[in-house]
């Protein structure tokens, strides 16, 4: 990068001294009259003198050194031109050439024509016009002719011209580029003594630009530039001594060429020994004076200069902090091209004073920084598209962005790809892939990384398990300040079957452990504060505890306040928030988490409802095993949601949950069988062993599920008034699933209702029901208001109990209300 901004310096320091380059190459005009006094000349000329006249215009340019006194240039030479001489036309042309912005179009056209004139007998009128030509200065563009008159001017010995030519082959400007060639007619102008041609040569030897490499040669070329006073020479030995390319560093003779060349206005050189003097590299640090060159460099036009002054006041280095400043300088930058500066407006846009921040427009910088290849940008755009910050979630549009700063060697960047490959935002997962740049990252020094490669290696989820090497990573990442290490010894030492005496020991583990901040501990002392375990119960600390280690991205603190905030448990109820971490805690594996993001998905919980989300996320769960991750998995598979319906896959799923742990699975698996499907055969008998052994866990559902049986007579002989009995002694506990059951028993006929309007009756039962969160008591009462039928017609009511069903995933009353 540096060698980049040497050779656009040289570039730009150059370009103005091109327009007067071909002056330069006057002298043999006035080589006759050399010696001669002024005065001299000046009575010869006021006599008619064409070469007096001649030699005083061009001395009057002050082009060779002397005082410039223009006005008095243009009138010798016009009168010179007046004569016929085109020596007259080329120093008039010329005069115009120098500085064409000053010049109407009408002078332009005259001093083209002035040029033309020259060119046909002089090789200084070739040269100035082959540059006038090449530049369109004094209208359009011509390099193909320019290259020609350049190369004619060049055979004539003109070094100006030769440099030009010189530079024409290297870009490939008005024909083929030929590096080599360039080289060689640098080195023939360098040969004679041409100044801006030695450094050229110089660098390109140093560099092996167009030519072999040679160190010593060109640092030989470009001394030779420097000693007569060649500020970019300067700057290019500053830049190499600053460098490797000479062998070792030597920032002290850095420093010096930098001063001389900043000295004569360089801008590279007073940005690089400003940048030097911040650091203290080669000598003091002296922040102050640092400032001083930046701010004069960015006065004189460098972006380069303009950002870090940016940077200075953002820091406070060398000036007192100032962000609005800061910000003032970055923008300037930014507005102008410079992609650092982009980047750095972005950032402060994003998250610099509040009352200058702007997302939208932080989110196009990033953009437009990206594309001028400043890494960080794709990482600082891929967050603000993942979270939706500054315009719509993008989440293939985060990817991307993320991809490109981790392939870039962004640590950040290759973490925030490995968790999306980890199934963060509900694609299927590859912890392959997500291994491989979470260990990229490790490398480079990420604590996060090497905690995450430690974990993976240790578990041998979906890579293969390595104990040493996860050891080692954990170690890394411990001394940077990550105690995993605590962890591992609190996991591995107090497990259930620890005694009274190490369970006391242990807990205080645990309490030391947390207050220190270790993610792990944090969850088991949140855990045991929420439960009672060990310790004295207390849920509110236990949930601060579970939001530090969540925090610190522990996954299962994470999928324990995703249930606490669905639920409302402990904490205030809130999708969002249950939503967000269970994401988090899903990006890391957790199948907990999985499970409940796939329930999520698929009834459209504070989600869009997405069956193939549902499908991906319940397959992972069930995948770690976790038991309503089976359930889920099973009950897909079963209705044939997000996958086609396949209810014999159903069946051994089912039983797993069961052996896992899970009720629901007991009651799902029960109603398979007592109704059976294709693949699956009708076994009243297992399905009435199934109800019993969840009647005999408390659960509600499959008591009631026996009640029905004993009505409908399936696998004994049927008795409503014995079923009626029981189901309202069911409802009377309370149930809610009950307690909509017998409204729905007493509605449909199937029990003697209890008062004179069967409706009204059922109605009561539903409103019980409903009060204790039944989604389809919510939708009867929410149809009854809409309806008018078993209560009063209100469809804000209605509006109100379809809303509260459809927030639990209710499907009908999701259609009612898009049905408005």
């Amino acid at each position: 990068m540096r060698r980049l901004l040497v050779l656009l310096v040289m570039a730009c320091a150059c370009w103005d001294a091109a327009h007067a380059a071909p002056l330069r190459g006057l002298s043999p005009l006035v080589s006759a009259e050399a010696g001669v006094p002024i005065e001299e000349l000046t009575r010869r000329a006021e006599a008619g003198d064409v070469e007096a006249q001649v030699a005083l215009a061009v001395i009057s340019t002050g082009w060779l050194g002397h005082r410039a006194d223009l006005p008095a240039a243009e009138r010798w030479a016009t009168a010179v031109a007046q004569q016929g001489d085109v020596r007259g036309d080329l120093v008039l042309g010329l005069l115009v050439l120098v500085d064409p912005t000053r010049a109407t179009e009408s002078d332009k056209a005259k001093a083209l024509e002035r040029l033309e004139a020259a060119a046909l007998s002089l090789p200084q009128g070739r040269a100035a016009l082959g540059l006038a030509l090449r530049r369109g200065a004094l209208g359009e563009a011509d390099p193909v002719r320019a290259r020609t008159l350049l190369a004619q001017a060049a055979d004539d010995d003109n070094l100006e011209a030769l440099f030009e030519l010189a530079d024409m082959l290297d870009t490939g400007t008005g024909g083929a580029p030929d590096p080599r060639g360039a080289t060689e007619l640098y080195q023939q102008a360098a040969e004679q003594g041409h100044l801006r041609s030695t450094t050229r040569l110089g660098y390109r030897l140093l560099y092996g630009k167009g030519t072999d490499a040679n160190p010593t040669q060109g640092k030989k070329w470009l001394a030779s530039a420097a000693e007569r006073g060649d500020a970019v020479a300067q700057a290019a030995l500053g830049e190499a001594y600053r460098g490797d390319v000479l062998g070792s560093p030597d920032p002290l003779k850095a420093r010096q060429w930098f001063r001389l060349a900043a000295a004569q206005g360089n801008l590279f050189a007073m940005v690089q020994l400003a940048q030097m003097l911040m650091d203290g590299e080669g000598g003091d640090k002296n922040p102050v004076e640092a400032s001083r060159l930046f701010l004069r460099a960015a006065e004189g036009g460098s972006l380069v200069a303009r950002n870090e002054l940016g940077v200075a006041f953002e820091t406070g280095q060398g000036v007192a902090r100032h962000l609005d400043k800061a910000m003032a300088h970055y923008r300037t930058a930014a507005e102008a091209g410079f992609p650092r500066a982009q980047y750095n407006f972005a950032r402060m846009l994003e998250s610099g004073p509040a009352a200058s921040r702007d997302l939208a427009a932080a989110r196009r910088w990033y953009r437009v920084a990206a594309e001028g290849g400043i890494r960080a940008a794709h990482y600082g755009l891929g967050e603000m598209l993942l979270q939706g910050r500054g315009g719509p979630v993008d989440k293939p549009g985060a990817r991307a962005s993320f991809q490109a700063a981790a392939e870039a060697g962004h640590a950040a960047g290759q973490v925030a790809l490995a968790n999306l490959l980890m199934g963060e935002q509900g694609d299927p997962p590859d912890p392959e892939g997500a291994l491989k740049w979470y260990r990229q990252a490790a490398e480079a020094g990420h604590a996060g990384a090497q905690r995450k490669v430690g974990i993976m290696l240790l578990d041998g989820k979906g890579v293969e398990a390595d104990p040493e090497q996860a050891k080692a990573w954990l170690r890394k990442a411990a001394s940077r300040g990550d105690v995993i290490a605590q962890v591992l010894a609190v996991s591995s030492v107090c497990g259930s079957e620890a005694d009274a005496e190490l369970s006391r020991q242990c807990a205080a583990w645990v309490q030391s452990c947390a207050d220190a901040g270790v993610p792990h501990c944090e969850w088991v002392l949140g855990i045991s504060l929420q439960n009672g375990y060990r310790i004295d119960r207390n849920p509110k600390e236990g949930v601060r505890y579970l939001r530090r280690a969540a925090m610190q991205d522990h996954a299962s603190a994470q999928a324990r306040l995703a249930r606490l905030h669905h639920l409302g448990d402990g904490v205030p109820k809130d999708q969002v928030a249950a939503i967000k971490w269970a994401n988090k805690a899903a990006a890391q594996g957790n199948a907990e988490a999985q499970a409940y993001l796939a329930s999520w998905y698929e009834n459209g919980i504070g989600l869009p409802k997405d069956l193939g989300k549902a499908f991906a996320f319940a397959t992972q769960a069930a995948e770690g095993k976790d038991p309503q991750g089976l359930n889920n998995l099973a009950w897909l598979h079963h209705q044939g949601l997000g996958t086609p319906k396949a209810p014999d896959k159903a069946v051994p799923l089912y039983k797993q949950a069961i052996e896992a742990g899970n009720n629901n699975a007991i009651n799902n698996l029960a109603i398979l069988l007592e109704e059976g499907a294709p693949g699956v055969d009708k076994d009243i008998d297992e399905a009435r062993r199934l109800y019993v052994q969840g009647a005999e866990q408390g659960m509600s559902w499959p008591k009631v599920r026996l009640a029905r049986m004993q009505r409908d007579g399936l696998g004994e002989p049927a008795d409503k008034a014995a079923a009626c009995a029981k189901l309202r002694e069911i409802a009377a506990k309370p149930s809610s699933y009950a307690m909509y059951e017998m409204g729905v028993w007493i509605e449909e006929g199937h029990c003697p209702s209890q008062q004179r309007d069967r409706l009204a009756e059922a109605m009561q039962w539903w409103r019980k029901a409903a009060a204790k969160d039944s989604d389809d008591a919510q939708y009867r009462l929410g149809l009854a208001h809409k309806t008018g039928v078993g209560a009063p017609k209100d469809p804000a009511l209605a509006t109100q109990w379809f809303q509260r069903a459809a927030s639990q995933g209710h499907a009908k009353a999701q259609q009612a209300l898009r049905a408005r």
